[in-house]
């Protein structure tokens, strides 16, 4: 994928796009990312994604990295971000090799998520980095 663009960049409806990186690099997408359809970072995954919102209406799965590997979303920026609902607001704009989004910014479904978001909405995140033997709470006494 190339960061060339202030576009926000979308993976569409229907699409599934894996991460393959690998080499721990920084990567930004300055105009945010927007997961209508599948982003997968498997094992073998080892980057940074710099952007100032992930907009997740699609599925964000996360596997458990190998043996040295990281994967790390840097939220960076200082301006509200809005959502867009997908169906109603939105339409998918294609920018070889990545895909972009253009949304109605009249449209009257849009909500105010804030700054630097990981904001769910009708899609799911499915993020499996922890070993499931850990606990993951307590009991407070």
């Amino acid at each position: 994928v190339g960061t060339n663009t202030m576009a926000e960049i979308a993976i569409p409806c229907g699409k599934c796009v894996t991460v393959d990186y690998s080499s721990s690099e920084t990567v930004s997408f300055p105009g945010g990312l927007h997961i209508v359809g599948k982003l997968h970072f498997p094992p073998s995954a080892s980057v940074t994604i710099e952007t100032p919102h992930v907009i997740v209406q699609g599925v964000l799965k996360m596997e458990k990295p190998a043996l040295g590997n990281t994967v790390k979303l840097l939220l960076s920026g200082t301006d509200d971000v809005s959502l867009y609902p997908y169906d109603a607001c939105c339409a998918e704009v294609a920018m070889t090799p990545i895909f972009g989004v253009s949304c109605d910014k009249s449209c009257g479904m849009k909500q105010n998520v804030g700054k630097k978001p990981i904001a769910v909405a009708g899609g799911k995140l499915e993020i499996s980095t922890v070993d499931p033997t850990c606990p993951s709470w307590t009991t407070l006494k």
